[in-house]
């Protein structure tokens, strides 16, 4: 891991150890141009948020609804066991009869798993408009550690 990586990492910690979930969605967000940083946790065939970050909005401090897993890109973490990107939601393949490729066009995401690895949720940045930029994921994926995924605290907060 080269010595920005090394930093952009103590600085997500720094964030989460000062102000929680919430300062480490918005520390990720300020490292991207996406509007969204997001934490979900899969509830039968619901996605619920953990923590959201809105950059246009950052004092907006509730989350939204449970919505169908099927509505969103999350589901390609739970069904496909990996990370994803999409640049633009009109021009992908995969995404030619996905309800949401209309509203949500840019979305990166990656599985968030329990201490025996089950995927359980996702962390992710999206937009409404197209993306196209590099995303360090380990970043997105340090959110389970620093969470603690599998321990009380994220369930508690996932209700």
């Amino acid at each position: 891991m080269n010595s920005s990586a090394t930093q952009s990492r103590a600085g997500l910690r720094a964030a989460f150890s000062e102000g929680g979930e919430r300062a480490a969605l918005q520390y990720l967000n300020s490292h991207t141009g996406f509007r969204f940083t997001s934490m979900y946790r899969f509830h039968g065939n619901l996605l619920r948020a953990i923590c959201v970050f809105d950059r246009e909005r950052p004092d907006e401090l509730s989350p939204p609804p449970d919505v169908p897993l099927s509505a969103t890109y999350c589901l390609f973490q739970k069904d496909g066991n990996r990370s994803i990107a999409i640049d633009d939601a009109l021009q992908d393949p995969r995404l030619v009869n996905h309800v949401a490729r209309e509203a949500v066009r840019s979305y990166v995401g990656v599985p968030l798993r329990d201490v025996r690895g089950a995927i359980i949720g996702s962390a992710c940045h999206f937009s409404f408009e197209p993306h196209s930029e590099q995303v360090d994921l380990e970043m997105l994926e340090t959110l389970s550690d620093l969470m603690g995924i599998g321990s009380g605290r994220f369930e508690s907060n996932a209700r």
